[in-house]
């Protein structure tokens, strides 16, 4: 059953979501006023710590905690790591060379 495979890697990724969340929603409410920006926030949050969770399950060297507190970072500083991402991969990009 396909489906009941899909529930429990959802359910997987619940607590990495709000944990990003909650440090989306800090910086939210550390930097922004309005309603709007703090929604923006927490979703942007809740993406990169997702992304960031999915890249730390087989790094094995982290424990579930230390992995738990670098997701909540990823949270809080979710906007400016997809910047910078999007930097990198854009000069790695420009940078590549084909041969012909």
């Amino acid at each position: 059953m396909p489906e009941k495979d899909f529930l429990v890697q959802l359910w997987g990724l619940l607590p990495p979501l709000v944990i990003s969340v909650l440090g989306g929603l800090v910086r939210a409410v550390r930097t922004n006023c309005t309603f709007k920006a703090t929604l923006i926030a927490m979703l942007v949050a809740a993406f990169t710590g997702v992304v960031v969770s999915l890249f730390l399950q087989d790094v094995a060297f982290l424990t579930p905690d230390q992995k738990a507190a670098v997701t909540g970072l990823a949270g809080y500083n979710g906007g400016k790591l997809l910047d910078i991402l999007s930097k990198r991969t854009c000069e790695l990009a420009e940078n590549l060379k084909l041969k012909k």
